[in-house]
């Protein structure tokens, strides 16, 4: 689980590590992207105006370790890591 506050943006992201879905809480609309340890981004997605939880699917994105970032307004505003298991 991943929990940071940045400024004003609130986000969580779990389980972690996780078996393709994850559930990611946030406060702001942003981006989540999902990227390999290359750099390559694996996933992105919107997360809706209005805040709340919003489910991901990991179904493409090969097991492994990525990195996950998310952003608001072009600001990053939390990162860590998520491992993929299949």
């Amino acid at each position: 689980m991943a929990l940071q506050r940045a400024g004003k943006a609130l986000f969580r992201l779990y389980p972690n590590p996780t078996t393709g879905e994850i559930t990611v809480e946030y406060e702001q609309r942003g981006t989540l992207q999902v990227i390999d340890m290359t750099g390559r981004v694996m996933l992105t997605q919107l997360l809706p105006a209005g805040g709340g939880s919003a489910m991901v699917y990991l179904t493409n994105v090969p097991a492994g370790l990525y990195q996950y970032r998310y952003s608001v307004d072009g600001t990053v505003r939390a990162v860590g890591k998520i491992t993929l298991v299949k």
